[in-house]
């Protein structure tokens, strides 16, 4: 009878079907309706023109149907399981589920039916298609959404769908699915990378990891650039995924060079050094390799992620190093005694950079000058003496000036004798001024005219006592030498003025000619002074010796002869 029809009619009914499954294609319920039509008239005995009519038919009914199901989309969706889960899961015999699968092949139950059952890729689970979503010939889709009830008959598992949803290829759905998200909903941008990834990987296809991967390496940095957002936390996060590394240490640059424009104190530099040597473990190696240009826009990051690896330890070492060396900068500025501790640890930290070191030693130099007057006496020694070592013999003594007559014009009051006689005792002792000690001692004398401890300081700087008080003997003009006489002998051994200063006791014997007639010792502040005196005619000559604790062997400090 079908034969019977002309062929014409058979070249129209084939064109419509086609046409009428491409407009149902964009619509899962009208397809399958349009495919549970097909099948059916496929097996009926009628004429051309009814089938035709009855297609439209279906198709305006299927359409209604799509309606009234969009209408309802608003209803709570049973649970999504995954497609291996069916057959673990006994929980799920007689829920209504949903399983998101790549499609394995069609099955035709029963010649004639049309294609009614569906075998996905990640379950042997069968999915048993009612009459109305069966179909003529399997679907171009490569991907199925079923929803349905798992069933146990005849002792094994089967699905019985009651919706069917065919999509495109993976990686299409990926970006149609993206696409509509705005670009700041990051973590909707991740659910689809982590899907493509995960889908990929058990679906042994590559292609959809990689682009999983690279989905979620690109919403990260989207999400990093988010103003208040933490690049740290983002890049800690990602730490045990498989984004690039160059990518996540981007982000601990961008956070970390974020956090050291806030910090002040030499305790939150240490603390985001140590970070930094934990996060890029390179950090704390030196390196040789030039540092990368920085990008256009002038991210630190963006300047990461683009260079070679070289450069990228480069960068490593250089946000550590720029730690480092502002932690010694501020500890300076608390300290700066301790420069020279300072730049001893900076040598040891940052053997690249020994410019560090010779700039924290000169600034802490330079600071310890401008607060001299405030310094203790044994730190100003040392600050002296740390000048005399790198050949600035006139810095430390100017050092030393400034610091004495800071303490000679602010720290003695009108009536401090006692004060002046230790000013006395350090100009001498630090700078050899003799004069000034004098000056000094003299006031001293005024002050208290019977003190026996400016005596005593007189006579250890070797002055002696005239007739108009205290004078130092090395500074007046030496009186004619005479032709010695017997009596005259010893006394005749002061010619030229101080002759006998730096003598030993056993060469002062010596050149004097036998002992003393006399020796008299006084004690004050741990130092002894001990006077040798020899009588001749009418004069006295006097010789002093210096005796502390740390003298090896007394020696002469001044001679002088008084006239009886």
């Amino acid at each position: 009878m079908i034969q019977a029809q002309p062929s014409g009619l058979h070249r129209s009914w084939a064109r419509m079907t086609d046409r009428k499954l491409q407009i149902a294609r964009g619509n899962a319920t009208q397809a399958m309706a349009c495919n549970a039509m097909l099948c059916n008239l496929q097996s009926c005995n009628l004429p051309l023109f009814c089938k035709h009519l009855l297609l439209n038919l279906s198709f305006a009914l299927a359409s209604l149907l799509a309606g009234s199901l969009e209408a309802n989309a608003a209803d709570p969706s049973p649970p999504v399981v995954e497609p291996s889960e069916l057959a673990r899961r006994p929980e799920l015999v007689g829920r209504e589920v949903v399983v998101d699968d790549r499609i394995k092949y069609f099955l035709e139950s029963k010649k004639g039916r049309g294609f009614d059952e569906l075998i996905l890729k990640r379950t042997d689970v069968p999915f048993r298609l009612p009459p109305r979503l069966r179909f003529v010939r399997p679907p171009s889709e490569p991907n199925a959404v079923a929803r349905g009830t798992l069933r146990v008959v005849e002792g094994r598992l089967l699905f019985e769908v009651t919706r069917l949803d065919l999509l495109a290829g993976d990686a299409e759905r990926v970006d149609r699915e993206v696409g509509r998200l705005r670009p700041e909903d990051f973590g909707s941008i991740r659910s689809w990378a982590l899907w493509a990834e995960r889908r990929g990987r058990e679906l042994n296809d590559p292609k959809l990891e990689a682009k999983g991967v690279a989905l979620e390496a690109d919403a990260l940095w989207v999400e990093a650039s988010r103003p208040g957002a933490d690049p740290i936390a983002l890049a800690d996060a990602a730490t045990d995924r498989p984004i690039p590394k160059a990518l996540r240490d981007a982000l601990y640059h961008r956070g970390f060079r974020a956090l050291e424009s806030k910090a002040s104190t030499a305790a939150a530099f240490d603390d985001l050094a140590k970070r930094v040597r934990a996060a890029l473990p390179r950090s704390g190696e030196p390196t040789t390799a030039p540092a990368p240009k920085p990008a256009e826009d002038g991210d630190p990051a963006s300047t990461y992620r683009a260079a070679p690896d070289a450069e990228r330890a480069s960068m490593d070492r250089r946000l550590y190093g720029d730690l480092v060396e502002k932690s010694l900068a501020a500890r300076l500025a608390e300290d700066p005694s301790k420069a020279a501790n300072l730049a001893d640890e900076a040598a040891q930290a940052l053997p690249d950079r020994p410019s560090v070191g010779e700039k924290l030693r000169r600034s802490g130099l330079e600071e310890a000058e401008r607060g001299v007057a405030s310094m203790r006496q044994a730190d100003v020694e040392e600050l002296a003496k740390t000048f005399r070592e790198s050949g600035q013999d006139d810095r430390a003594r100017r050092l030393l000036e400034d610091w004495l007559a800071d303490r000679r014009k602010n720290r003695l009051s009108a009536g401090d004798a006692e004060g002046r006689v230790l000013l006395a005792a350090n100009y001498e002792k630090l700078l050899g001024d003799r004069a000034t000690a004098g000056v000094l001692l003299n006031e001293a004398a005024k002050i208290e005219p019977e003190s026996r401890a400016v005596a005593d300081a007189f006579l250890r700087l070797g002055y002696r006592k005239g007739e108009s008080g205290w004078f130092d003997p090395t500074a007046a003009k030496p009186s004619t030498p005479t032709a010695p006489t017997p009596t005259t002998a010893r006394a005749s051994t002061t010619e030229g003025g101080d002759s006998l200063r730096g003598l030993t006791q056993a060469q002062a014997r010596s050149r004097m000619g036998g002992k003393p007639d006399r020796v008299v010792r006084s004690a004050t502040q741990g130092v002894i002074i001990e006077q040798w005196i020899y009588r001749s005619g009418k004069s006295e000559q006097f010789i002093l010796f210096r005796i502390e604790a740390t003298t090896a062997e007394p020696r002469v400090t001044a001679s002088y002869s008084v006239a009886q």
